[in-house]
């Protein structure tokens, strides 16, 4: 049981403003985007960046709030997406070919899939130390009361562990290493989906809610 309002928000997709908009609605913040969510709590699930005009920009908001929130007991906290992922691979990477035997064959890059993906060279240029270390410390699946937060709903997450402390760590390391062909892999088990989905009857497709 939760003894505290809690919120939960997924892929801004680089819309900084409209999210700053949503939070003010919702009271988590004032008009200069400060947090004024009491003892609120603040989760994001990941997929800050891409396609949006000002990825980086969400992310600043959501670490400064996260600063600020803890002051009059609050929290701001955020999972990795698989967007993170998309970004963090093509800053380190670039173009360099993924290993055909990791990439179900050749011609797959960072890059391409990044570029495909609605990557935006601002959200790149504006990257910093402190940017890469705060995203790639953060996980990718947390228990929240009786909730499970994840970003993907799929079951690849399992292939990381049993346990939500073996998964978080399974792909942090990999994230603070070198090996592309491992990078590839965090980034194609988190672009999975689907997996809870369910049959009507009459055979057509329900989704299953995340709670």
């Amino acid at each position: 049981m939760l003894d505290h309002p809690t919120f939960v928000v997924g892929d801004v997709h680089g819309h900084r403003d409209e999210l700053a908009a949503a939070l003010r609605d919702a009271d988590l913040v004032d008009s200069a985007d400060n947090w004024t969510g009491a003892d609120a709590h603040l989760w994001f699930l990941g997929d800050f960046v891409d396609r949006g005009p000002d990825g980086v920009g969400a992310i600043d908001l959501v670490r400064e709030l996260q600063r600020q929130a803890p002051s009059v007991g609050g929290a701001v906290e955020s999972l990795l997406g698989n967007h993170e992922i998309l970004l963090l691979g093509m800053y380190r990477f670039g173009d360099t070919p993924v290993p055909a035997e990791a990439a179900g064959g050749g011609g797959r890059s960072f890059a391409r899939s990044w570029a495909v993906n609605g990557g935006q060279l601002a959200d790149q240029d504006a990257l910093t130390d402190e940017h890469i270390e705060w995203l790639t410390s953060r996980p990718v699946m947390e228990l929240v009361a009786d909730h499970l937060l994840v970003h993907s709903d799929t079951l690849e997450y399992l292939e990381w562990g049993d346990t939500i402390e073996e998964i978080n760590s399974a792909v942090r390391r990999v994230l603070t290493g070198d090996d592309l062909a491992e990078w590839w892999d965090v980034w194609c088990r988190m672009t999975a989906r689907f997996a809870f989905r369910g049959r009507r009857r009459g055979g057509r497709d329900a989704v299953a809610t995340r709670w």
